[in-house]
């Protein structure tokens, strides 16, 4: 039973995979709408990073009008500055008496203001329609499923004549292979081929563009599209990208205290 029972989970995993890889094909298809308006900054941010990058590209309009303002460590917090928009407003509010990017991010993503854009850009066929992406996720996340099939089965004994070093990598490959292909679906935030195309064309276009803090439409667009390593204040920049690292997430700081506390090597020891 082990030896069939392998192959059935192989080709499980290959069917779930080629599924995958035609829906979301499928899903980006959408014709674009004709004579498309020239993208607004949020338009392009939404297109190029989803939603998250669209906060950033307001939080980058307020560091400059210093509507914020951001500590060393990265936290920001209110300033007395100009606000440009709604949406603006809405991040300030979000950032109360201090946070970082990454933690005011989760708190927009459903924001209306979002959502406008977010429909604007899926009734122009530049963003795959809601319905499209969720097809494609749902089947995304057969992988994982897959992934404790194969669990169960290592752990109830019943992989039969096959070793257990095999069993645990069909495991990781499957958890690998979902990794990836939840890092490509961006779910409702997926461009279409036409909004991927707009994107390149417009990355092309502000490619040799150099953000001023006294302009802001100069400023927005290259940040929309190429994320806040463009930004062109230095310490903040610095700042911005410090407090958005993986050694200052929650879990790897509490990962880093758990090990100092192990005083592995320590003068005690």
């Amino acid at each position: 039973m082990g030896a069939d029972f392998h192959w059935l989970y192989i080709g499980a995993l290959l069917v779930v995979v080629l599924a995958a890889i035609v829906l979301r094909g499928w899903a980006r298809g959408t014709p674009p709408a004709p004579d498309q308006p020239e993208p607004g900054p949020y338009e392009l941010a939404l297109l190029a990073g989803g939603a998250d990058r669209v906060v950033d590209t307001a939080i980058s309009s307020l560091l400059a009008t210093g509507g914020l303002r951001i500590d060393r460590d990265g936290t920001l917090r209110r300033g007395p500055g100009l606000i440009i928009d709604d949406l603006q407003w809405e991040v300030r509010t979000a950032v109360d008496q201090g946070k970082t990017a990454r933690q005011v991010r989760p708190l927009l993503r459903g924001n209306p203001r979002v959502a406008e854009i977010q429909q604007a850009l899926a009734a122009r066929g530049l963003l795959v329609h809601p319905d499209r992406a969720a097809v494609l996720t749902g089947v995304v996340y057969l992988l994982p499923l897959l992934a404790l099939v194969g669990l169960a089965r290592l752990l109830a004994g019943t992989g039969d004549g096959l070793p257990m070093v095999l069993q645990l990598a069909e495991v990781a490959a499957v958890l690998l292979v979902w990794r990836s292909a939840k890092n490509r679906d961006r779910g409702t935030w997926l461009a279409t081929r036409a909004g991927s195309r707009l994107v390149a064309g417009q990355r092309n276009r502000h490619r040799d563009t150099r953000p001023n803090l006294e302009s802001i439409p100069v400023l927005l667009a290259p940040i929309a599209l190429f994320g806040m390593s463009v930004f062109p204040d230095p310490a903040m920049r610095g700042a911005f990208l410090h407090a958005d690292s993986v050694w200052t997430h929650p879990v790897a700081l509490g990962f880093s205290a758990f090990l100092g506390n192990l005083n592995l090597g320590g003068p005690g020891n």
